[in-house]
């Protein structure tokens, strides 16, 4: 390959990466028909089939990013002499999201997520179909992972290491969309959240610790600063950071205090010595995000509740308009609300999205109009830790301990979408391939029972 690349060009090697799928299945034997036999013949198709290198049944090989679907393995069981039929096909994969704290959207990469679960962080290029598994951070817990919105591919993941006291939390980066991990690493006090700017065409990672907030200029050789926010408690720390950029290139950074110390806000790049209170002092702000509407963007705070069977006071808004405070300054948004605490925030456009801790997905409509706040009539009790979105809007994604949910464009349900358990397809990356895990096949005659 070396010898044969164009001039100008450098070429790459690297692994392929692959996908393990276990097929489960009923086949019902012709009555004359020895089914151990008939099994073990089955079993030698699926494992000459279902693999990348060529055989006489598919002399292909199995190649990059082709799914599998069950009406395949139909037909391929059929192919068999001495079968009669088959049912109940059923196609699993070896890892999906649990227990998810942590969700991203890449606003580069089309219908492009990012999943935190247990010390494994999972991508679906497919907004939630599929998952493959994409970084692994032993010993860790992720909770926070975060997607540059103008650096195509510049991931963060926060990990919180296990088993230490105080805690301490680990940052890790990607340039590739998790395909590879820089070696170079960050170790700092408990990291609550993460958000990304540029800085003189330099990527910058703001990252709110209990012990303070720091900013991270990605350049060779640099570590994590810690950047003076309230001179008068130079140890404040932060649960929450949020940034924006307006059309002039100017970039403001918000934090939220611990310990209902309110939210401060920088309009010059979050440097220290430029930031300032506005406000929501003695409320619990859990969460920041930003959300754009046209030229216009808008400052939201999530707030938490001190008991969770409290029905919780919403959030709040902020315009950013220039350092200057916007008429009215803060603005509530609570009627319609429960569900105890904000934990996270997404938006679709003008609809916002919150997740709550015990009434699933709140959301409500932007608009002239007053703003209720709306649930859907089945939700789980269960907390929602994170949501995500891209620019379209739809689908939303939502973190909760049984996985990744989905709400599709015109629909007010939550779907769960990481199941390890398919009856149509497993879809597979272009750059991935598939192999087979360990199969169960039940084969009888017609009366047998499974």
């Amino acid at each position: 390959l070396e010898a044969r690349r164009p001039l100008g060009t450098v070429c790459q090697v690297a692994w392929a990466r692959y996908k393990t799928v276990s097929v489960v299945a009923r086949v019902v034997a012709q009555p004359t028909e020895d089914a151990e036999a008939l099994k073990l013949r089955l079993l030698e198709r699926l494992y000459r089939t279902l693999s990348p290198l060529p055989s006489m049944l598919h002399p292909g090989g199995w190649g990059f990013g082709q799914p599998l679907r069950t009406s395949q393995l139909r037909d391929l069981f059929l192919a068999e002499p001495g079968v009669r039929a088959v049912e109940r096909v059923r196609v699993r994969v070896d890892e999906v999201p649990r227990e998810v704290r942590a969700l991203a959207a890449d606003a580069s990469q089309p219908r492009t997520f990012y999943a935190g679960g247990d010390e494994t962080l999972f991508r679906s290029g497919n907004a939630g179909e599929g998952w493959e598994p994409v970084g692994r951070f032993s010993g860790e817990q992720v909770e926070v992972v975060e997607a540059h919105p103008s650096r195509a591919g510049w991931v963060a993941v926060a990990s919180r290491l296990r088993g230490e006291t105080p805690t301490r939390s680990r940052v890790s980066l990607s340039r590739d969309c998790c395909e590879t991990w820089e070696p170079a690493t960050a170790t700092l006090d408990e990291v609550k959240d993460l958000a990304w700017t540029v800085r003189e065409g330099t990527p910058v990672l703001f990252i709110a610790t209990v012990a303070g907030l720091f900013e991270w200029v990605l350049k060779p050789g640099t570590a994590p600063r810690a950047v003076l926010v309230d001179p008068a408690q130079p140890g404040m720390g932060f649960c929450a950071v949020a940034t924006a950029s307006d059309v002039g290139g100017g970039v403001c950074v918000a934090v939220a205090a611990m310990e209902q110390g309110g939210v401060l806000l920088s309009d010059q790049e979050g440097r220290a010595g430029t930031f300032w209170h506005i406000g929501l002092r003695g409320q619990g702000v859990r969460v920041l995000e930003v959300q754009r509407e046209g030229p216009n963007a808008f400052l939201w705070a999530g707030l938490g509740t001190f008991h969770e069977e409290e029905t919780g006071a919403g959030c709040m808004r902020w315009e950013l308009s220039g350092g200057e405070p916007p008429p009215g300054g803060w603005r509530a948004f609570n009627v319609g609300w429960e569900g105890g605490s904000c934990l996270s925030l997404a938006f679709a456009g003008a609809t916002v999205h919150a997740g709550t801790q015990w009434a699933g997905v709140l959301s409500q409509e932007g608009g002239p109009g007053p703003s209720v706040w709306r649930r859907p009539e089945e939700h789980s009790r269960s907390p929602v830790y994170a949501l995500a979105s891209q620019g379209g809007g739809f689908p939303v994604l939502s973190g909760r301990p049984k996985g990744v949910f989905r709400r599709s464009r015109g629909s007010e349900c939550d779907e769960p979408c990481s199941q390890w358990e398919f009856s149509e397809e497993v879809t597979v990356p272009p750059t991935w391939l598939l192999c087979s895990g360990f199969h169960e096949l039940e084969v009888g005659g017609e009366d047998e029972e499974c």
